[in-house]
């Protein structure tokens, strides 16, 4: 979300954590492979190495 708006943005942040979706800032995706389960995303700079099926 773009920065300008931090009201915005944080109320949209705690909403979608609120869903269970994992927000990280100052990442990129790298690389998506497709599992049997769903999907892992690589991002940069690493985080705690944690696994999320998206499916």
């Amino acid at each position: 979300m773009p920065v300008e708006d931090a009201e915005i943005s944080a109320l949209a942040h705690k909403r979608l954590e609120k869903r269970g979706i994992k927000i990280l800032t100052d990442t990129k995706v790298t690389k998506v492979e497709k599992t049997k389960d769903g999907v892992i995303a690589h991002v940069e700079p690493e985080v705690r190495q944690e696994r999320k099926d998206f499916g």
